[in-house]
């Protein structure tokens, strides 16, 4: 999940210098995808983090 997280944020930067189409708030596809996965990745292992520490 980490690695999913990282993965997204580089990717998200890298596609800044691709020259794609813009799909939505001058953002590109690839973007929207990162931003999406590190929305969901990073509350989910926190969410795991601290349902571990409880156990």
């Amino acid at each position: 999940m980490i690695y999913a997280a990282l993965y997204s944020f580089g990717r998200f930067f890298i596609s800044f210098v691709r020259e794609d189409n813009v799909y939505f708030a001058n953002l590109r596809q690839a973007q929207i995808s990162a931003l999406a996965v590190i929305a969901l990745a990073i509350p989910l292992a926190l969410w795991l983090s601290w349902r571990h520490a409880l156990s």
